[in-house]
């Protein structure tokens, strides 16, 4: 079995940039999965991961600063042989 959490809060201090001067942003993410060993040697595995993601950005002065907000799901398969 694998597991995984992962948690990001990022935010942007100072920016030299006039246009692009607010910059924050918060993600959170799951990730679940199975490795089967097919052999000694090779397994196949396969994950999920979900996550939500909020950002804001744009001016600091600004009151109507543009929002996102996104969720996204992926999934994969894999092959892993140890020499």
């Amino acid at each position: 079995m694998l597991a995984g959490v992962g948690y990001m809060d990022g935010k942007m201090a100072k920016s030299e940039e006039w246009w692009f001067s607010k910059n924050d942003v918060t993600r959170i993410r799951a990730t679940v999965g199975y490795a089967y060993p097919l052999s000694k040697r090779t397994q196949v595995y396969a994950a999920a991961s979900y996550g939500k993601e909020d950002c804001e950005w744009g001016f600091t002065d600004e009151p109507d600063n543009y929002k996102d907000k996104a969720n996204y799901a992926t999934a994969f398969i894999g092959l892993r042989h140890t020499f």
